[in-house]
C-alpha cells in the first residue's frame, strides 16, 4: 500500500501544527505549508510546490485569521477565490481527496441545535459569507473531477498552542493577571471541541474518503458562566478569582452542533471538558 502524501496548508496555525504532528506519528508523508515557505496567492509557486510534492491530498486550512479582525476582514473574499484556485490546481495535479475547513459561522446561527442536513447556510459576517462560498464553488470541481470533498464545519475549538486571543486563553490570561474574569453573555452557550478531537476528525476522513460535509464539535454547549467557573476553580490556589457577569443588550444565540454524521463514521470526542480545561490552565500558569 503507497504511502499518504498529505500537503496541508495553514501549517503555522493552531490546527496545521497539530495535524502535522498527528500524521507524521502515523508514518505518513505531509508537507506543511505556511507563510514562511511561500504565498499561496502565488500560482507559479503553488504550481511548482504540486509538481515537486506530488500530493495524494490537500487538507486546507490557511485562511485569514487575524485576531479580532478576521470576521470582517475585506481580504475574506480573496481569500475565497485563491482557495477555489488552490483547489483546481490540486486536481490538476492528480490529488484524489480534498479536505477543507468550513466554519459553524456558514450557519443560520438562531439558537437551535446545527444539522448538516436541515440548518439553513445563511451566514451574517463577512468571514462565513467567503467560507461558504468557496464550499460552493469546490464542490463541483471535485465532483466534476469525481474525487472526494469533504468539508468540515469546525466550531470551537481550544487547546494547549492556542492563540493568545481566543476567548479561553483570554479567560485564563485575564483570572491570572487581574484576578477577574469577565463575560459579556454569561448564558451563551458554545460547543468547544478539544483540538486533538478535531485532529482525530480530520484523520478519521481522511482514512474513509469521505465526502460531503460534516459537522466538527463536542455536540453539546457550555454556558459562558460555567467555563469561567472552571477556569476559577482550576486557579484556586493563586486565590479568589472574581467572576463578572456583564447583561447584553441583545443576547447571542447559542452555537450547538449535532454531530450525529461524525460519531457515524466511527469518532467520539476523547477529551473531558473540565479536565482538558483544568490541564490547560495549569499549563498556562506554569509558563507564566
Amino acid at each position: 500500500m503507497s504511502v499518504r502524501k498529505t500537503l496541508v496548508t495553514g501549517a503555522g496555525g493552531f490546527i496545521g501544527r497539530h495535524l502535522l504532528a498527528a500524521l507524521s506519528e502515523r508514518g505518513e508523508q505531509p508537507l506543511g505549508l505556511s507563510r514562511s515557505s511561500g504565498s499561496l496567492f502565488d500560482p507559479q509557486w503553488v504550481q511548482a510546490t504540486l509538481q515537486s510534492f506530488r500530493p495524494t491530498h490537500l487538507v486546507h486550512l490557511a485562511w485569514t485569521a487575524t485576531p479580532g479582525l478576521f470576521w470582517e476582514d475585506p481580504a475574506n473574499d480573496s481569500w475565497a477565490a485563491m482557495s477555489e484556485q488552490l483547489v483546481a490546481m490540486a486536481i490538476a495535479a492528480g490529488v484524489t481527496h480534498v479536505v477543507a475547513m468550513g466554519t459553524s459561522a456558514e450557519y443560520l446561527w438562531d439558537g437551535r441545535p446545527c444539522d448538516e442536513q436541515t440548518t439553513p447556510i445563511h451566514p451574517s459576517s463577512a468571514y462565513g459569507k467567503a467560507k461558504a462560498a468557496f464550499h460552493a464553488a469546490a464542490r463541483p470541481l471535485c465532483e466534476t473531477a469525481g474525487i472526494p470533498l469533504t468539508w468540515l464545519r469546525l466550531f470551537f475549538p481550544y487547546g494547549p498552542g492556542e492563540p493568545a486571543e481566543k476567548f479561553l486563553s483570554g479567560m485564563i490570561a485575564s483570572a491570572q493577571k487581574t484576578g477577574r474574569i469577565i463575560l459579556r453573555d454569561p448564558e451563551r452557550r458554545l460547543d468547544l471541541i478539544h483540538i486533538d478531537d478535531v485532529i482525530a476528525a480530520i484523520c478519521r476522513v481522511l482514512d474513509l474518503g469521505y465526502a460531503g460535509a460534516l459537522n466538527v464539535a463536542g455536540g453539546r454547549g457550555i454556558k459562558m458562566r460555567d467555563l469561567a467557573a472552571i477556569v476559577a476553580a482550576a486557579m484556586k490556589h493563586r486565590g479568589t478569582v472574581r467572576i463578572v457577569e456583564e447583561v447584553p443588550r441583545m443576547p447571542a444565540p447559542d452555537v450547538i452542533a449535532c454531530v450525529e454524521r461524525l460519531r457515524n463514521l466511527g469518532w467520539e470526542p476523547q477529551r473531558e471538558l473540565i479536565e482538558s480545561v483544568t490541564a490547560m490552565t495549569n499549563m498556562f500558569e506554569s509558563t507564566q
